[in-house]
């Protein structure tokens, strides 16, 4: 009562009105306070997805980028028709752009698309930077040492797929072009949020090397004689001339062998040609397993081989000849049904003593290979014994 008579009246109903109006300005501003921490997250949301949209286009074009990179290098290797510089290039890119601890290459012996296929060759996927000063970047692996190559034997035949090792952490990808599995990439702990671009890239890669074999298989038949596998003459003689060089420069000996099957027509027309390139390829084979890998055998026409010995004096040559004639001569061909037995004449001529010419060396050569049939076959003759034989190879059956 005491407050009535005090305010009076109006002055009570001014304090209620008062006391209203704050209650009321103090929702207000509460409500506004809700209003803009709403805007407030509803901006921050904004924020955090235009932050996250920006750092995702900044990832694809970062991705971008990679492929238009990878692009190029594949688009340059498609264009190099030489499988050391394609190599190179894949090395290159591998290390470049992907983290793993080995990596290999391996290229598969052409065959039937379904069945087992055999290796040909594998290599280790090392960095250019590693490549010796030659530049050579092909390194070569013992199948022993990648303890996962069994089951890279075991899986390889599924198709259009990337498997990863169950007992070892690789990963693999079988290279196919069309219907014909050439090769095979795996690489350790290989990151997993690369397996999509690896993938993609040995897929690419994988044309590339096909082209490279196309090429190298033109090459080869371009220089190789198709029935015996040996140097057709044409390349011989180019090859021949250039160790020629090689040992003037250098002042080493070389020595020209010139071998002749025995009575080589009458086998033929006796058992028919089929049986006669059996022969042939039969000798050619006895004859690249008895000399080294450095010395040249080639086919120089009909039954007639030769052979060019770098670094090799006539003594030394007479030897390699010899253990080629007993060879041939200890051999049994089997050829279509038929059990056949041959003998193998051959000459031996040397740089410098018979000449300093291709030419020569093979004149000599085939002196002393007429000087062998004139003798009796089955023999090695020396450019030496056969020095003051007259030249008169139409009297002699060959």
């Amino acid at each position: 009562m005491w407050v009535i008579t005090l305010l009076g009246v109006e002055g009570l109903f001014a304090f209620f009105l008062v006391l209203s109006f704050q209650r009321r300005a103090a929702q207000t501003l509460s409500s506004m306070r809700r209003g803009l921490d709403t805007q407030e997250a509803s901006l921050q949301r904004e924020r955090n997805s235009l932050a996250q949209q920006k750092e995702e286009n900044t990832q694809l074009g970062r991705r971008v980028s990679e492929l238009i990179e990878l692009y190029e290098w594949t688009k340059k290797a498609s264009a190099s028709l030489k499988f050391q510089e394609v190599f190179a290039i894949l090395c290159q890119v591998l290390h470049s752009h992907f983290s793993f601890e080995k990596g290999y290459l391996f290229l598969f012996q052409e065959g039937e698309a379904k069945g087992p296929q055999r290796i040909e060759q594998i290599y280790s996927l090392q960095p250019a930077s590693d490549a010796s000063s030659s530049g050579e970047t092909l390194l070569k692996v013992d199948a022993e040492g990648i303890p996962y190559l069994g089951e890279i034997l075991e899986r390889v035949e599924e198709k259009d797929s990337t498997f990863q090792g169950r007992s070892f952490p690789f990963v693999a990808v079988p290279l196919w072009v069309k219907d014909q599995r050439i090769a095979m990439l795996a690489c350790e702990r290989l990151q997993p949020e690369d397996l999509e671009k690896f993938t993609i890239l040995s897929r690419q890669f994988a044309l590339a090397i096909q082209k490279v074999k196309l090429y190298e298989r033109l090459q080869e038949l371009s220089i190789t004689d198709g029935l015996t596998r040996l140097s057709v003459r044409r390349y011989f003689l180019e090859r021949f001339r250039e160790e020629l060089e090689r040992s003037k420069r250098y002042t080493l000996p070389l020595s020209f062998l010139m071998a002749d099957i025995d009575h080589f027509k009458q086998k033929n027309d006796h058992y028919g040609h089929l049986v006669g390139d059996v022969l042939l390829r039969e000798v050619a084979a006895l004859l690249k397993a008895n000399v080294r890998e450095i010395d040249l055998v080639g086919r120089y026409g009909g039954e007639e081989f030769s052979v060019a010995l770098p670094d090799t004096r006539l003594a030394e040559a007479l030897q390699v000849a010899e253990r080629i004639r007993k060879a041939v001569e200890g051999a049994t061909f089997e050829a279509y049904d038929e059990t056949i037995r041959i003998t193998l004449s051959m000459g031996v001529g040397s740089y410098p003593e018979d000449g300093e010419e291709p030419m020569g060396l093979i004149e000599a050569a085939d002196g002393a290979l007429y000087h062998a049939k004139q003798s009796g076959r089955n023999r090695v003759s020396s450019s030496v014994a056969a020095s003051d034989l007259k030249r008169g190879k139409s009297d002699v059956e060959v």
